[in-house]
């Protein structure tokens, strides 16, 4: 699904982000987990609106990880308006 089958390295982190996916939010992340496989963990999820993000890293690189951080930021025009 994600993966070409002729990448000789995997990349350390993956986030993928869906917009107006499948309701149940469960199944995706399991369904993305089989597909990185064992050696990648679920760091983070995120929903802003209709956009669901999913962060992974690399099982063997979880330890350098100090914390999560999640910063939300709006950008649409309603949310500049209001800062007027």
């Amino acid at each position: 699904m994600l993966l070409p089958s002729d990448e000789p390295v995997a990349s350390d982190i993956y986030i993928i982000g869906t917009e107006e996916s499948t309701p149940s939010k469960l199944d995706w992340e399991i369904l993305v987990q089989k597909t990185l496989g064992p050696s990648y963990v679920l760091v983070q999820t995120a929903v802003y609106g209709v956009l669901y993000l999913l962060f992974f890293i690399r099982r063997d690189l979880i330890w350098f990880c100090s914390g999560k951080i999640l910063v939300c930021i709006y950008v649409c025009m309603y949310g500049q308006l209001m800062m007027l």
